[in-house]
């Protein structure tokens, strides 16, 4: 498996995320709800996963991991 680069933003109105290769190209993106930490930290959190897991399936991969795991590459 490769290695990837996932953007996040999260802000009052919306989540985003993209996801590229380590040469900058663009593989999938994705997008949430608010994700304002100040106000909600549990709808900030669910809102930047709905959008890490739409730029990866996007991508074609599988948003696979457990809350909780790391992926360390291998």
């Amino acid at each position: 498996m490769g290695r990837f680069l996932l953007g996040m933003d999260g802000g009052g109105s919306h989540a985003r995320a993209r996801l590229a290769d380590l040469a900058g190209h663009e593989l999938g993106t994705g997008s949430g709800g608010p994700a304002n930490a100040g106000n909600d930290i549990q709808g900030a959190i669910g809102a930047l996963d709905a959008a890490a897991s739409e730029a990866l399936l996007a991508a074609g991969l599988s948003p696979c991991l457990q809350k909780g795991e790391v992926y360390d590459g291998e």
